[in-house]
């Protein structure tokens, strides 16, 4: 499959990430001044309900959404065949008295590339299922990460309303997990994905296939195939690990007709999006930069698998 181990990112890059935070959210705070401030929609203040918890209700933030505005549910992934490994792992360093070296090892395997779910990981997608379909706003577009974990949650979560035809679906490469120390979070290139007999024993499938034609990632595929999945000296991390795409994916984010939007990804991906939201400007932050390079953490939002975060953006 071309792939390697994790190492240590490229001391080239390394210095760029948490430079990258700070130059990302310049970029698109100038973006934003005078004219160009239309072309953006911003989480400007964050739902009061998440001051007690995630899966805040939705409903009420939907019946008062502005007009020109965008509910989006940020919803992590069910846990994965690579997550249960990791805490068996850290279970054996416990054991061993302490240290990291039998998790060090899991996250340089690579027999976990782009794992999917576990059988508790598809029953969280399950449960999933059944808070979605309480929602009262359900004409919902799903924008999902193509690591195999945020595609089967997806396709499970929202099987009903994908095969209704009723909504659109969309995969996009930004919105991946960060953490790029870790080779589960390695991608696939499409070609294995197109072909991949789990994807294609979901009952959603036929909804995936077009997602992942040539058509739909016309835009990004081959950057994808060739450098972001699994590519070599430090492609791969780089666009792991780096703030650039978080900056790229709220550009392009602004420019889709949907106001309900669902984006199905990491726990990473959850923290680095909504920390570098105008809400958080001003305020002290925390944590590695290398590993939240959107400049370090706000807030953090303990998100379990398959629960999820729900902000207004407003333009």
């Amino acid at each position: 499959m071309g792939v390697e181990a994790a190492s240590a990112i490229p001391s080239d890059g390394a210095a760029s990430f948490a430079a990258s935070a700070v130059d990302g959210r310049n970029a698109l705070h100038s973006s934003m001044c005078a004219d160009s401030i239309k072309h953006y929609v911003v989480v400007r203040s964050l739902p009061p309900e998440l001051e007690h918890g995630v899966c805040n209700p939705s409903d009420r933030l939907a019946d008062a959404l502005p007009d020109g505005a965008k509910l989006l549910w940020y919803l992590r992934h069910g846990q994965s065949i690579g997550h249960v490994a990791r805490e068996a792992a850290m279970e054996a360093d416990k054991k061993a008295g302490g240290g990291s070296k039998h998790e060090e090892a899991c996250e340089r395997s690579l027999e976990r590339i782009d794992c999917p779910l576990s059988p508790l990981g598809e029953q969280q997608a399950l449960w999933a299922r059944a808070q979605v379909a309480a929602w009262k706003q359900n004409h919902i577009c799903w924008f999902v990460h193509l690591l195999t974990r945020a595609l089967e949650t997806a396709a499970i979560a929202f099987e009903h309303e994908l095969l209704s035809g009723r909504v659109r679906f969309v995969v996009r490469p930004e919105v991946r997990e960060f953490f790029p120390d870790n080779n589960e979070n390695q991608g696939r290139p499409l070609p294995e994905l197109r072909a991949c007999p789990r994807l294609h024993s979901l009952a959603a499938w036929p909804v995936i296939e077009v997602a992942l034609s040539e058509a739909s990632t016309v835009d990004w595929g081959a950057k994808w195939d060739t450098e972001w999945a699994q590519g070599a000296g430090g492609a791969w991390q780089r666009h792991c690990g780096g703030a650039e795409r978080i900056y790229a994916f709220k550009a392009w984010l602004a420019e889709q007709p949907e106001a309900l939007i669902a984006v199905v990804c990491h726990s990473g991906a959850v923290q680095n999006m909504l920390n570098s939201e105008a809400w958080a400007d001003g305020f002290p932050r925390f944590g590695d930069p290398q590993r939240f390079p959107c400049g370090g953490l706000v807030k953090r939002f303990v998100v379990p698998n398959s629960h999820w975060v729900a902000v207004i953006a407003t333009r």
